[in-house]
């Protein structure tokens, strides 16, 4: 008995119309049933492939009369209609069967596939899909569709990439003006949803970020001889920034965090704690900001934030 295929370490060839069409991929001459799409192309497999994969499908397979009539009268098999059309389900058969699998091109297609595999249970099929994808060189949901790709996700029900769109959202003003250019009419309802999470977002931010301060950030920034340090022992201009994220967490930027620290360095006045002014600062100029960076990123996307999916 063949074993059904594991998430692959390199990302998989996508396949093209050019390729095996789906037809001639599951026209199995040992198969012993057929799934019908919702537009009747019919796919002749293995059930067991399928009993496997779906307790939902599983339980269907089993009600299905054993014989039935098919297009195909020299060989009559029982039949499975089922409610998918025939693009998203031959796609989603190749994350069951030993084929290459054959990974959507586009968000939509990919959070379609993502939700029918939800639909039917298939949990393995649902890790072996996102890992594919995680495999690819461009991420599936990036800021350029963090709204759309919430929109979607919550329209499927697909809360994983739900909370990851929403988690880049933050990175954005939650505003009427700003959603008017979004592509999507959004229901209410999930706006709300999203609201909330921005809320929640901020309050543990502010319930944080002094324990933050005293502790991540101090121990980065130890032994720093900035010419204006807070009291907690990090340069004023950092200090600044991170309470600027507490106020407003779109404000989260790499671009304003690095006019932050040219600024500081190169033309900015500060008071030092003997109230003397000094122009620039040679010390933060050795800062690794990448690291500096990625230590406030973790204040704002590595706190539990509680995100309710309807």
């Amino acid at each position: 008995m063949a074993a059904i295929p594991q998430s692959p370490t390199t990302p998989p060839p996508l396949i093209t119309p050019d390729d095996e069409s789906p037809k001639t991929l599951f026209d199995d001459p040992d198969a012993d049933i057929i799934l019908r799409s919702r537009d009747s192309q019919e796919f002749r497999v293995l059930k067991l492939y399928i009993i496997k994969s779906s307790p939902v499908l599983g339980k269907q397979i089993e009600a299905t009369p054993q014989l039935a009539n098919s297009t195909d009268a020299e060989t009559p098999l029982p039949i499975v209609q089922l409610s998918d059309n025939a693009a998203v389900l031959s796609t989603l058969l190749t994350f069951i069967f030993p084929v290459l699998p054959a990974i959507p091109s586009t968000l939509e297609e990919t959070m379609e596939l993502l939700s029918v595999a939800q639909k039917y249970e298939m949990v393995s099929v649902l890790a072996h899909i996102r890992g594919c994808v995680a495999l690819r060189d461009y991420p599936l949901i990036c800021s350029e569709n963090a709204f759309h790709a919430y929109f979607l996700a919550q329209n499927y029900g697909l809360r994983q990439e739900a909370v990851l769109a929403a988690r880049i959202t933050l990175t954005f003003t939650l505003a009427i003006e700003k959603l008017r250019s979004k592509p999507d009419v959004m229901p209410g309802a999930y706006l709300y949803e999203l609201w909330k999470y921005h809320r929640s977002a901020q309050a543990n931010l502010t319930s944080n970020i002094e324990e933050f301060i005293k502790t991540c950030a101090a121990s980065t920034m130890s032994g720093l001889k900035c010419v204006s340090l807070s009291p907690e022992g990090i340069p004023c201009w950092l200090d600044e920034y991170i309470w600027g994220i507490d106020m407003d967490p779109s404000s989260f930027d790499l671009i304003v965090f690095q006019t932050s620290l040219t600024y500081h360095i190169h033309g900015s006045f500060w008071t030092t704690p003997k109230g003397n002014l000094r122009k620039g600062c040679a010390s933060c100029a050795h800062i690794p900001s990448h690291t500096v960076y990625g230590t406030v990123l973790t204040l704002l996307f590595t706190r539990p934030h509680n995100f309710p999916i309807t």
